[in-house]
């Protein structure tokens, strides 16, 4: 019940699923496309990162940015120089 027992059902019955959700959105978000099947090697990573991390949020973002996904992203502005 309440904000607590979701918090409990989460964290012993859906935890993974839970972080690869969370992750696999924010990959999307930052890559601004649709998650695709080859970023779920990174979703992955993610995963372990925040195992290792305790969790915390900033692991997840740091793991963003450095990955070749994000660093090697195309923007709008790309195409449009060219």
């Amino acid at each position: 019940t309440g904000i607590a027992g979701l918090r409990k059902y989460i964290r012993d019955r859906r935890q993974t699923d839970f972080v690869d959700n969370l992750s696999g959105k924010l990959v999307a978000y930052a890559l601004g496309r649709s998650a695709i099947p080859s970023d779920d090697l990174l979703v992955q990573e993610l995963r372990a990162r925040l195992v290792a991390n305790g969790y915390r949020f900033d692991s997840v973002i740091e793991g963003i940015v450095t990955s070749p996904q994000f660093l090697t992203k195309r923007g709008r502005d790309d195409f449009a120089a060219k």
